[in-house]
């Protein structure tokens, strides 16, 4: 079920899964264009799934305008079929980019939601232009989302050891990350915010995390 996306790091097929004579060793991530593959994360032995996409040209510009001047963060606990985001979404006067925003997280939350059968999730949306969250660690959840629609996206690693040589996803890129709470002991993926300090970029992004078992 692997044939379709880029493992990370990327060996030659014959041995993708092999170290040494006998040892097995997983993927730190899926990687594919097909929305299928956050789908597959939690059946598979990865701890990170990342569907490439670009955004529409239409709406970039829109939605770093908004980034960099009248986005406000928002943080709220949501039932995913009743989430008003009217008021996330004010002073983004982009109708096409607002108009598409709002469909995009909507759509993400409801994959994300029907994903793990759950009802109501942690939505985080908003521009981000500090260094929280710039060490490599691994959640203390389930199962998060992250999509950011301006700036770099999320980091990951195979494991802390491998801090100097990160993945990176690009703007439009949905990632999926498993916790350490994800049931049965799975391993949880290693990942990190960008660091921005004195860079004078601002992050536009959306985080989608389970609730408390």
């Amino acid at each position: 079920m692997f044939d379709d996306y880029w493992f990370i790091p990327c060996v030659p097929p014959a041995f993708r899964f092999i170290v040494g004579p006998s040892v097995r060793r997983a993927p730190a991530a899926l990687v594919s264009d097909r929305p299928e593959v956050l789908e597959e994360l939690p059946s598979a032995p990865a701890a990170i799934a990342v569907w490439r996409r670009r955004l529409p040209l239409a709406v970039a510009a829109g939605l770093e305008a908004w980034a960099r001047s009248h986005a406000s963060p928002h943080d709220a606990e949501v039932v995913v079929t009743d989430c008003d985001l009217a008021a996330w979404l004010r002073g983004l006067d982009d109708a096409e980019a607002r108009a598409w925003l709002e469909r995009d997280v909507r759509g993400l939350v409801e994959r994300f939601a029907r994903a793990l059968d759950v009802r109501e999730v942690r939505l985080v949306l908003g521009p981000v232009t500090d260094d929280k969250c710039r060490k490599f660690h691994v959640d203390n959840l389930r199962m998060r989302m992250l999509c950011t629609y301006v700036g770099p996206g999320t980091e990951w690693v195979d494991d802390p050891s491998a801090a100097d040589r990160p993945q990176r996803a690009s703007a439009g890129d949905v990632v999926w990350i498993r916790g350490k709470a994800w049931p049965g002991g799975a391993r949880g993926g290693v990942h990190r915010s960008p660091p921005l300090a004195g860079s004078g970029q601002v992050r536009l992004v959306l985080v989608v995390s389970t609730l408390a078992p």
